[in-house]
C-alpha cells in the first residue's frame, strides 16, 4: 500500500493526529515542527499573502500559517484527511488536489508549504512536486526533507545493519543533494532549519525562485 492509498483510508485519517502528535513524545515533535516552520516563514521574503499548504492532511499547520500572518489554503488528495481539517480559520478553504498537479494558476499564491511528503516519493516525483510549488508560488516555498546524516538516522541505519534488516534511509538526503534537487525545480535554498538541532532528521527548507540570468 502506497502513501496515497494509506492516507485515503477513513480509519487512518481518524487516528492520524492521535497516533502521531499526542502524548509527551508526539506533542513535543508537533511543537518543534511548528516552531521550525515559523522560523522559516519569518525569514521568507515579503510578508502576508495567500500560502498553499500541500498536503495539508488534517490541517495541522493551517492555524500556524494564519498565526504567522498568512491566509492559508489547504490541499490534499485524501478526502478523509480534509474532512478533519479546521474550517473556522481566516483562510481560503480546502481543496482536493495532488501536489504534483495543482489546480492553481501560475504565480497565484505568495508561498507554498509542503511538509511530510517528500520522504514518501522517489527523486523524479519529488522534483515534479518542487516544480509545481515553484510554478504557483511567487515568493517562497518551505519544504520538509529528511536528512541522511542526522544523528537519529545514523543510529537507525547502524541498528538496521546489525539486525540485517533494510535501512529506512532510502529517501533521506544530504544537504548537498537537497540543494541540487531544489535547484532542478528552478529554486534555490535560502536557509535550512532543523526541527531539532543535531538529533532530528527532519529539516524545514526555505527556498525561493532562482533569479533568471540576463540574456
Amino acid at each position: 500500500m502506497n502513501a496515497r492509498e494509506k492516507y485515503a483510508r477513513e480509519e487512518v485519517a481518524r487516528d492520524y493526529e492521535r497516533r502521531r502528535f499526542r502524548g509527551l513524545r508526539g506533542s513535543t515533535l508537533d511543537r518543534r515542527e511548528r516552531a521550525a516552520l515559523v522560523r522559516a516563514l519569518a525569514r521568507a521574503p515579503g510578508s502576508g499573502g495567500v500560502v498553499l499548504d500541500v498536503p495539508c492532511g488534517t490541517g495541522r499547520f493551517l492555524g500556524t500559517l494564519a498565526g504567522a500572518g498568512f491566509r492559508p489554503v489547504g490541499a490534499d488528495t485524501s478526502r478523509a484527511m480534509i474532512e478533519r481539517s479546521p474550517r473556522d480559520l481566516d483562510g481560503l478553504g480546502l481543496v482536493r488536489a495532488d501536489a504534483g498537479c495543482l489546480p492553481v494558476r501560475t504565480a497565484s499564491v505568495a508561498g507554498a508549504v509542503c511538509v511530510r511528503l517528500m520522504h514518501h516519493l522517489s527523486h523524479p516525483e519529488r522534483v515534479a512536486v518542487l516544480r509545481e510549488l515553484a510554478r504557483v508560488a511567487r515568493r517562497f516555498a518551505v519544504v520538509n526533507y529528511y536528512h541522511r546524516h542526522s544523528f537519529k538516522n545514523l543510529l537507525r541505519t547502524a541498528g538496521a545493519r546489525l539486525r540485517g534488516s533494510p535501512s529506512r534511509a532510502r529517501n533521506r538526503l544530504t544537504r548537498g543533494e537537497i540543494e541540487t534537487e531544489v535547484g532542478l525545480a528552478g529554486l534555490r535554498v535560502v536557509e535550512i532549519f532543523p526541527v531539532t538541532r543535531f538529533w532530528s532528521e527532519r529539516l524545514m527548507v526555505l527556498a525561493e525562485p532562482r533569479p533568471t540570468e540576463p540574456r
